[in-house]
């Protein structure tokens, strides 16, 4: 009779210890499939509305017209010795040399992947020129050029994102998108932010308002065509200086 009653027990024991490694196993996929999407949860985000291109090309445009590009001799900056920055800022520069990707090229290629909204773009652009002001204060001038201009970029419109949306994707997934070597590298950027803008997130009203009015002095002289990433002209012959320099590199990479 005991060992009936023994040999019963292991029955019920093996059933459940099958059931629940099996339950287990279907578990694991579905963590592992939401880990292959680079998030904590799989959600659909909306698509970009049409009405949105128009607003982040404004916003794309005038992060370009202030990367500060230009030399004396009219030549865009290929290297920077980054002993001579200081910490946060230097994190920005990475190996001091500049990418191959142009910047428009760039900003497109976050665009199209980040799936964030729009307003993101414009408070990374905010955070930027906080950045520049900080470094200001420092003596550290043009810390925001075409090289830092990329990991800079990549670290303000992360930190916008989890500041302003309510979903999100992991610094795996940001440091593919944005061309950073690993997670760790995405975590150092993003900390680094923070540093040099304080840690100050938040953006008043009247912040807010009077950027847009800034935005629409500068672009009041441009004329633009349709399309989300587009060229402009400026009546400006010192800005059109600089887009030019800018805008051979990225007519260069759309012909190739």
């Amino acid at each position: 009779m005991l060992e009936v009653f023994i040999k019963g027990w292991f029955f019920i024991v093996g059933g459940i210890m099958f059931y629940s490694a099996f339950n287990l196993s279907i578990l694991f996929v579905f963590i592992s499939t939401l880990n292959l999407c680079g998030m904590e949860a799989c959600y659909n985000k909306e698509k970009h509305k049409p009405q949105d291109f128009d607003f982040v090309n404004i916003i794309f445009i005038k992060t370009i017209e202030d990367v500060d590009v230009l030399m004396e001799n009219d030549q865009v900056i290929t290297s920077t010795d980054t002993s001579l920055i200081p910490l946060p800022f230097r994190s920005f520069f990475g190996s001091g040399l500049m990418p191959g990707i142009p910047p428009m090229d760039y900003l497109e290629g976050l665009y199209q992947n980040l799936s964030c909204s729009p307003e993101c773009y414009k408070l990374a652009l905010i955070y930027i020129n906080r950045v520049i002001k900080n470094a200001n204060t420092l003596e550290l001038y043009k810390v925001f050029n075409n090289i830092s201009f990329y990991r800079m970029y990549l670290a303000a419109v992360v930190v916008a994102i989890k500041f302003h949306d309510d979903d999100f994707f992991s610094n795996a997934h940001y440091a593919v998108i944005g061309g950073v070597d690993n997670t760790e590298e995405m975590n150092i950027l993003e900390r680094a932010f923070l540093q040099a803008i304080k840690h100050k997130l938040f953006i008043s009203t009247e912040e807010w308002d009077a950027f847009d009015d800034e935005l629409i002095i500068d672009t009041s002289t441009k004329e633009f065509s349709a399309g989300p990433f587009i060229d402009y002209k400026s009546t400006d012959t010192q800005y059109s200086s600089t887009w030019l320099t800018i805008n051979k590199f990225y007519n260069v990479a759309s012909q190739t």
